[in-house]
């Protein structure tokens, strides 16, 4: 956790930026002390004043010892058809897909029926005063605030020897 994740947060703010999202559209910001620890919540504007759809991605990881993996655990590794690196499967995938569905989205000029808020946070995994959700509930609330919450790392599906074996 010392590396946070501003910089990947500015990183999704960049790009959405690039694929035609307005500055009002996103926010970066991180709790007061903690510069490293940085979220990104972007809008997507509907067509009514429903209660918006919050999607919620998380995107910090667990810190890895180098010497424990036979690759550097924080650089994207594709090998034998598999992706490896840390938080590959916990989050980043999820992450990496919101951000490409809201730049296709953008690019195909869908316009949602109610407002859908993507929030890209720091310290799933640590909690603490620093953990974005908390964070934002308290101190940005208008920001997040939604009819219903979809947690992408609320649970997934899961295989034993190639069957379906429970989906969380």
């Amino acid at each position: 956790h010392p590396v946070g994740s501003t910089v990947a947060a500015e990183a999704i703010a960049r790009r959405l930026r690039s694929a035609g999202f307005t500055e009002s559209d996103i926010t970066v910001l991180a709790p007061p002390g903690h510069p490293s620890k940085g979220n990104v919540i972007v809008r997507y504007r509907g067509k009514t004043r429903a209660k918006p759809v919050l999607f919620l991605g998380h995107l910090d990881v667990v810190e890895a010892r180098p010497e424990d993996w036979s690759i550097d655990p924080f650089k994207l590794t594709g090998k034998d058809g598999w992706f490896y690196g840390r938080g590959t499967i916990d989050m980043k995938d999820g992450d990496a897909a919101l951000v490409e569905t809201l730049i296709r989205l953008k690019r195909e000029g869908f316009v949602p029926e109610r407002e859908l808020i993507f929030a890209f946070t720091a310290d799933e995994e640590a909690g603490g005063d620093a953990n974005g959700p908390a964070f934002l509930l308290k101190e940005h609330r208008d920001l997040i605030d939604a009819g219903l919450v979809i947690n992408l790392d609320g649970g997934g599906g899961n295989m034993k020897n190639g069957e379906r074996a429970y989906f969380e």
